[in-house]
C-alpha cells in the first residue's frame, strides 16, 4: 500500500517554539543540492538586511519602531530592542521560506520536526 503525504508549510507558532529545529531546517535547506543557487540568495540577502537593520539602531526602522513602542512596550511588559525587533526577524525569516520548493521544504520539515520518514524523492 502506497502512503500518501499531504505537503504542508511549517506553522509559525512551532518553528518559535522550537529554535534549534528552525535553525536546522534553515541550515538544511541551505545545504540541499537540489534547491537552486538563486532561491538560497533570495532567502539569505533580506535576512542579512533585516539583521544589519536591527543592529544599526540609527536607521529609519528605528525610528518607526520607537513611534509604536510607547504603546507596545508597556502593554507586554517587553524590551522593544529584544522584543520588536528579534519577532520582525523572525517573521521575515518565516515569510521567506516560501522562496523554497513546497516539496523540498517539506521533506526536512518533516524529517526535522516530526522525525518522520519522507515518502518523497529518490
Amino acid at each position: 500500500m502506497q502512503r500518501t503525504t499531504t505537503l504542508q508549510r511549517p506553522g509559525m507558532l512551532e518553528m518559535l517554539t522550537h529554535i534549534g529545529k528552525t535553525i536546522r531546517l534553515a541550515f538544511a535547506l541551505l545545504g540541499d543540492g537540489h534547491v537552486s543557487f538563486v532561491r538560497k540568495i533570495v532567502f539569505i540577502v533580506p535576512l542579512l538586511v533585516a539583521v544589519v537593520a536591527l543592529l544599526a539602531p540609527e536607521t529609519a526602522i528605528a525610528a518607526f519602531v520607537s513611534t509604536i513602542l510607547p504603546v507596545v512596550g508597556p502593554a507586554v511588559d517587553l524590551p522593544a530592542d529584544a522584543a520588536i525587533d528579534w519577532i520582525s526577524l523572525g517573521i521575515i525569516g518565516f515569510a521567506m521560506l516560501r522562496v523554497f520548493p513546497l516539496p523540498i521544504l517539506n521533506e526536512h520539515y518533516q524529517r526535522i520536526f516530526h522525525q518522520g520518514a519522507y515518502p518523497g524523492r529518490s
